[in-house]
């Protein structure tokens, strides 16, 4: 039985970390929210892409636009600017 829980749990957290089609991104950041397995990996996700966009000697329209998507994402999960964290590192 324990283990079927932890199971439902995981799976869970995986269908948190599926957008589904049509479900606006900032929604699909709010319900994230409601769990923190998911959280801690869209967390790390965010920062991986955030870091891997701004490595690059000259950003293109859609590396700014998707730049400012993440920061504004890890704002709204955590309440603190992604630089600001990336920098603590």
């Amino acid at each position: 039985i324990v283990e079927t829980s932890k199971q439902c749990n995981l799976d869970k957290d995986v269908d948190l970390l599926s957008r589904k089609k049509g479900q606006k991104y900032f929604n699909y950041i709010d319900n994230i929210k409601t769990n923190k397995l998911a959280m801690a990996v869209k967390l790390a996700d965010l920062t991986d892409n955030y870091l891997r966009r701004k490595q690059y000697r000259t950003s293109s329209k859609v590396d700014k636009q998707k730049i400012k998507k993440y920061k504004k994402a890890y704002k709204s999960l955590t309440g603190h600017s992604i630089k600001s964290t990336i920098d603590h590192i």
